[in-house]
């Protein structure tokens, strides 16, 4: 780990850049096969399954279930599933694949990235529109295929593959 750590994205338990690499003893037990890193959050996957989070977690993008602004160190996310194969962050939400093939988001709706037909606006008063994040993982169950003449809805998505960009998600499925 290493580089700019603001919002605690390393680990560290503090907010002290690194500009040298740095064992996070904390994880020494567990053998990460996987990472994935935001803008100011970081996802870390064993090889049981199990997925950590730190950094940034205003819009609960770190998926432990809360709006705690900083995870300063890995923290197990809360999800209760198949086991996670890959984790893949976006600027400010995150996405997990399971075993089956089945995709999972959390964290800031605001672009409709997180694939659950919404932007998670509403409106708190008359005048001010807010948005409400996913603070833990939630899978993702409507999918579609768009041709030149048609948008139809897809039974069964067995998602292999995905990745993330700064707001944007792409999937791939067999």
């Amino acid at each position: 780990m290493l580089g700019r750590n603001e919002k605690g994205q390393l680990g560290t338990g503090d907010t002290e850049m690194r500009s040298q690499p740095y064992f996070l003893e904390s994880m020494k037990d567990m053998n990460v096969v996987n990472a994935s890193c935001g803008r100011n959050h970081t996802l870390l996957l064993t090889d049981r399954g199990t997925v950590y989070a730190m950094g940034d977690n205003k819009m609960g993008q770190c998926g432990v279930g809360n709006s705690n602004p900083n995870i300063m160190t890995p923290t197990r996310i809360r999800y209760r599933g198949p086991p996670i194969v890959k984790v893949v962050c976006g600027g400010d939400f995150s996405m997990i694949l399971d075993l089956k093939g089945n995709l999972h988001s959390f964290g800031d709706p605001e672009y409709g990235q997180l694939g659950h037909n919404s932007s998670g606006e509403y409106f708190v008063t008359a005048t001010k529109l807010t948005r409400s994040p996913e603070k833990a993982p939630k899978q993702i169950t409507t999918w579609i295929e768009k041709t030149k003449d048609h948008v139809t809805p897809v039974e069964v998505a067995d998602i292999v593959d995905i990745a993330c960009g700064t707001n944007h998600t792409v999937s791939i499925d067999k």
